[in-house]
C-alpha cells in the first residue's frame, strides 16, 4: 500500500517516509535509509505543500514524533501555515534521529553527527536528539562536546537514564571523578523516588562502585 501511494504521488512525504520504516522493519537498512534521505530533502524545499504531510505515519507509537503529531495536530488548524512548519520540523528530527542511528550502527560516526546536527536543529527541545549528538561526539573523541550534549539531553528528557551514565563516562574519561560522583548521587535520588526504575538500580550502583 506504501508503495503504491509513493508510485502514484512521488512527493507524498507521509508515504514515502511510512515506506522507510517499513523497510527499516525488515532489515532493509539500505533501502530505508535512501528513501528518509529523500523525505527529508522535500521536507527542506522552500515549495513544500501541506498535503505532502498528510495521513498517518508508521509504527504508530509513544515515541517522541508521535507525541508531538498529536499535539500538533490538537494545537493548529490542519494545513494551516503554522501547522505544516511544526509538522515538518518534527519529521525533520524524527528522521535525522533514524538516520543518526542507521550511520552510528554501521560505525560512520561523522554522518551520525551530522545527521544528530539535522534532528537537534530541527527540534532543539528533544532530549533524545541530544542523545544522539553526544554518542556522535562521544565515538570521535571529542569529550567536551560529548558531555555538553549529555547535559541538555538530561534538561530536556531527565528520565533518558541512558544519558546519565554515558555523561557519567565522559566525566570519568575527562578525569573528573569528583563530578561523575555528583551525578550520581543526582541520579540515585530520581531511582529512589520512581519505584519503576528499581530493577536499573544494581546496574547503576555498580557504575558507581566503580
Amino acid at each position: 500500500k506504501a508503495q503504491r501511494a509513493v508510485t502514484l504521488e512521488p512527493d507524498y512525504i507521509t508515504a514515502g517516509c511510512n515506506l522507510a520504516y517499513l523497510y527499516l522493519a525488515v532489515q532493509q537498512i539500505t533501502t530505508g535509509e535512501r528513501l528518509l534521505r529523500r523525505a527529508l530533502r522535500m521536507l527542506e524545499s522552500p515549495d513544500l505543500r501541506p498535503e505532502q504531510l498528510r495521513g498517518d505515519h508508521f509504527p504508530h507509537n509513544y515515541s517522541y514524533f508521535h507525541l508531538r503529531s498529536e499535539l500538533i495536530w490538537g494545537r493548529y488548524p490542519p494545513y494551516s501555515r503554522d501547522w505544516c512548519r511544526t509538522m515538518r520540523d518534527a519529521l525533520r528530527c524524527r528522521i535525522g534521529m533514524t538516520l543518526h542511528d542507521i550511520a552510528y550502527a554501521r560505525k560512520d560516526f561523522e554522518v551520525a553527527l551530522q545527521d544528530s546536527r539535522s534532528a537537534v536543529l530541527a527540534d532543539p527541545a528533544v532530549g533524545r536528539a541530544h542523545y544522539g549528538l553526544g554518542n556522535a561526539y562521544r565515538a570521535l573523541g571529542q569529550w567536551q562536546l560529548a558531555r555538553e550534549a549529555y547535559h541538555r539531553a538530561i534538561e530536556f528528557s531527565p528520565f533518558l537514564l541512558e544519558a546519565w551514565q554515558n555523561l557519567c563516562q565522559v566525566y570519568l574519561e575527562l578525569n573528573q571523578p569528583t563530578e561523575a560522583m555528583a551525578l550520581m548521587d543526582d541520579l540515585s535520588a530520581i531511582l529512589d523516588g520512581c519505584p519503576i526504575y528499581a530493577p536499573m538500580r544494581g546496574d547503576y550502583d555498580r557504575l558507581r562502585a566503580e
